[in-house]
């Protein structure tokens, strides 16, 4: 379950989210929409640990969310922050070793069903082949939940 209790965010004098409050039960798929600058991925990072909320609480499985919470959770970021000198295949191979819930064969078989060449240098992929790299260690996890 996931509990949201009163959560604001601040960035320095812009709110982002002002005493939002939620409860999602597990087992379901849930997409959240807004307009631009609402605070959707600014929610998404509170609930993968990446930000704190400035004030209120989020809890999974009623543990307050820190960092640590990335062995139950994984996360799809928005930008690239992969080490871009890796080979998709070495990439797998460092997902592997970050995270004890990695399947490499899923992704490896996602890696193939999305064309992905397993040689070539995450640098020198399109932006849209470096989406489907996300994709692929994203969803490679066996996390408890994916945002």
């Amino acid at each position: 379950m996931i509990e949201i209790e009163n959560v604001s965010k601040r960035f320095l004098l812009k709110k982002a989210l002002k005493n939002c409050s939620l409860t999602l039960n597990h087992g379901k798929i849930i997409g959240i929409i807004g307009e631009n600058g609402s605070g959707k991925t600014t929610l998404l990072k509170l609930l993968s640990g990446v930000l704190k909320p400035s004030s209120g609480r989020v809890l999974i499985e009623r543990d307050i969310v820190t960092r640590a919470i990335s062995r139950k959770v994984a996360y799809l970021f928005d930008i690239d922050n992969f080490f871009t000198y890796f080979t998709v295949h070495e990439l797998i191979q460092f997902y592997a070793s970050q995270f004890n819930d990695f399947d490499r064969a899923a992704a490896l078989k996602i890696a193939r069903f999305m064309n992905l060449p397993l040689d070539v240098k995450i640098k020198q992929l399109s932006k849209g082949n470096r989406g489907r790299v996300k994709i692929t260690v994203t969803f490679a996890r066996r996390a408890h939940m994916l945002f």
